[in-house]
């Protein structure tokens, strides 16, 4: 379902979205059916504010985000396979590639498609501009793993869903930082994915600010 912009006011925060709490880039790297969307508008559906924009290469998602004690701005954003897969020199992919803070790879546990295009293409090619970045693997629609249907549409493809080893040797393959699974409609799944990210975010700018 889409979602449209929506900003209030509270004791803790301004109508105006710009405002002095530290900004997280979160770039989200998978096909258009691994469940990313849905993923996104979970997550933005339950914070304080939130505002979607377009641009060229993708829509952003801007939100705050209370981890820990403190509130950080969050801008998602979600290029399509497309996009993801134009030339690195474009400046629309230079300039979010630029920005990004965090690499969010999604796949779904009910297209094993989505996966395998991970491995053998986005993630080669975003690493690319990306190979210092703190990333994390996510499989989204962990509930469709024992669904009978899932599992009776994949074997009529000679397929089955991802397992979790999968996801763990698709981490380890590409030395990615951290690997969750998500239940894409459960508000606190969703949440732990971003705190995951968080996690990796400012695990890398300790080690960067010890160097």
């Amino acid at each position: 379902m889409a979602l449209s912009s929506r900003h209030f006011e509270s004791d803790n925060i301004t109508s105006d979205y710009h405002s002095t709490e530290p900004e997280v880039n979160i770039l989200m790297v998978g096909l258009d059916c691994c469940g990313k969307d849905n993923l996104i508008n979970s997550f933005v559906r339950n914070a304080e504010c939130f505002s979607i924009e377009s641009n060229p290469f993708a829509c952003e998602y801007r939100c705050l985000f209370l981890f820990g004690e403190k509130k950080f701005r969050i801008c998602i954003r979600n290029p399509t396979y497309i996009n993801v897969m134009r030339p690195v020199y474009c400046k629309s992919v230079e300039d979010c590639y630029r920005r990004t803070n965090v690499v969010m790879y999604c796949y779904g546990i009910d297209t094993p498609e989505s996966l395998m295009m991970l491995q053998k293409l986005l993630i080669p090619k975003v690493r690319i501009l990306t190979r210092t970045l703190p990333s994390l693997l996510v499989g989204n629609r962990v509930d469709l793993r024992n669904d009978p249907d899932t599992i009776r549409r994949l074997a009529q493809r000679k397929m089955q869903p991802v397992t979790i080893d999968d996801g763990r040797r698709s981490r380890e393959m590409f030395g990615i930082n951290a690997f969750i699974e998500c239940l894409d409609m459960n508000s606190k799944s969703v949440s732990n994915v971003f705190r995951t990210a968080m996690n990796c975010f400012l695990g890398y700018s300790i080690r960067l600010s010890h160097r």
